[in-house]
């Protein structure tokens, strides 16, 4: 039997929280948990062009532990800055 998949993703995200500013993994967890909720909420930002890959990277480097509105807040501008770059790189 061979499963084929045709609802593959074309949008790939990276999320990495450092080991050096939260040593505690339940920390990083937190973070990388509303990061990943936060790029699920608003990932249709990203919906310009269904044929065209993405892959990025969300690198957390804040000293402290935000809470999620504020992560949210900040992951929104940053794709719509992603959008706004790719967009007028299909122009």
């Amino acid at each position: 039997m061979i499963h084929t998949h045709t609802d593959v993703s074309n949008r790939q995200v990276l999320i990495s929280v450092s080991k050096k500013q939260y040593k505690k993994a339940a920390d990083r967890n937190l973070l990388k948990r509303r990061i990943r909720e936060a790029y699920r909420v608003n990932k249709h930002i990203l919906d310009i062009n269904p044929d065209k890959n993405i892959f990025f990277a969300y690198i957390y480097v804040g000293r402290e532990l935000m809470p999620f509105k504020k992560i949210e807040s900040k992951l929104k501008q940053a794709l719509i800055r992603l959008k706004d770059i790719l967009g007028a790189e299909m122009a």
